[in-house]
């Protein structure tokens, strides 16, 4: 007997697959279990996407649509994020509806809760039509109020959590997975559980054939940015501030990942980036960067920039990369990855250009700084690995699928 999972991750691109992969992979010893992939249209092109299902062919199959944003105009005055939720919640259960009138859902998963949004989850009780689900969340923030850096507690963070507590008490919903700390203390729900925000542990390879493969001076000081290049990234503080940093030798700025020029076309364009182009300290890998490229940025760099805008409160995958291939990181002093330097003593939290460039310098000729804190992020982040992440998962997952197979009520 063939059973579907259902899996929902409309933007099956970049790093948002590989929860997808881990998830799967820990659920694919169990031979009657069937992977449906409810993905937009345009995701199926991207190499993520393609090497997921050409690694899982026969046992992932994508199930494409195109968001309908003729659907829940009542939602369009809350903004475009909010709309689109409300548009793939309709469409999410409409699917989910279908295969339960076919007897062909054990269970549903969403990779990324924040894809529906807890409003939406909230408004719809049996989103599932009564199937079981689970999800995993990437950016609460109510539980960080008064406990990390920089966060204070606001009136969204009171209807977040009321919101979540009512998802909570749905019956349907067997797990809630986060990779936000401090949720399950703040809700005390048996449903809500803690997974690492995870990164598969980097491969042995020295700093100097990672520049190699890169084309990047084998000297040099080399401050990596990783990910989509948009305004998160806050390039307006971090080029200046590397073309100012001095002593004791230039620093070279590797931005590695496809660059949105709406956010960074003006700063990219800007006298302080020609000047570092000029002198050859700004090295653009502006695409998809591959699994084996992404590798050697990290096992290359001798810093990484988790310095992203004020407003950023949430983990971050790159200080996971970051922190597992051993090399410190700067971060602006607010959020989840402050709270993490801070107690694993991993890296520098600078706030303002200045501030930027005086830790840029102070890594630089620090090389046996450099390499304490790395040693410690290393060990810190040693259990952040895709097995950790989905262990607790696929167990959840297993148990319900049991509970409903064949010959055994629910």
């Amino acid at each position: 007997m063939s059973r579907t999972v259902l899996i929902i991750e409309p933007y099956a691109t970049g790093h948002r697959v590989e929860h997808v992969r881990h998830i799967v992979t820990a659920l694919a010893d169990d031979p009657s279990l069937r992977f449906r992939l409810m993905m937009t249209s345009f995701s199926l092109d991207h190499p993520s996407a393609k090497a997921l299902l050409e690694d899982f062919a026969g046992r992932i199959e994508p199930d494409p649509v195109v968001l309908d944003y003729g659907r829940a105009r009542m939602f369009r005055a809350l903004g475009g994020y909010a709309h689109e939720q409300a548009v793939l919640a309709a469409m999410v259960a409409e699917r989910a509806a279908a295969l339960v009138r076919a007897g062909d859902l054990a269970l549903a998963i969403l990779p990324l809760m924040e894809n529906i949004g807890l409003v939406q989850i909230a408004l719809r009780p049996r989103l599932f039509a009564g199937a079981p689900w689970l999800c995993v969340s990437q950016n609460l923030r109510f539980q960080l109020a008064g406990r990390v850096p920089g966060v204070t507690r606001t009136w969204r963070d009171r209807i977040e959590a009321a919101l979540l507590r009512r998802v909570l008490a749905q019956r349907d919903l067997v797990g809630f997975f986060t990779i936000m700390p401090l949720v399950d203390e703040a809700v005390g729900s048996p449903k809500v559980t803690y997974v690492p925000d995870p990164a598969e542990p980097p491969p042995a390879m020295t700093r100097g054939a990672a520049r190699a493969a890169l084309g990047l001076d084998p000297d040099a000081i080399v401050l990596l940015v990783f990910g989509t290049i948009d305004r998160r990234k806050c390039l307006a503080e971090i080029v200046p501030a590397v073309l100012a940093a001095g002593a004791p030798m230039p620093v070279t700025l590797l931005l590695a990942g496809m660059q949105r020029p709406t956010d960074v076309g003006a700063i990219l364009a800007g006298p302080e980036a020609a000047s570092l182009r000029a002198a050859g300290r700004l090295v653009e890998l502006n695409r998809f960067v591959s699994a084996s490229e992404a590798d050697a940025c990290f096992a290359a760099a001798d810093v990484v920039s988790v310095y992203y805008e004020p407003g950023f409160v949430r983990s971050s995958g790159v200080l996971t990369r970051a922190a597992q291939a051993g090399k410190p990181v700067i971060a602006r002093k607010v959020g989840l990855i402050a709270w993490f330097v801070e107690q694993h003593r991993i890296g520098l939290l600078p706030n303002g250009m200045d501030a930027v460039t005086k830790a840029i310098a102070r890594l630089a000729r620090d090389p046996v700084g450099r390499a304490a804190m790395g040693e410690r992020a290393r060990a810190a982040f040693a259990e952040f690995t895709p097995a950790a992440f989905a262990a607790p998962i696929a167990a959840c997952a297993k148990q319900v699928l049991a509970a409903a197979a064949p010959g055994r009520g629910r």
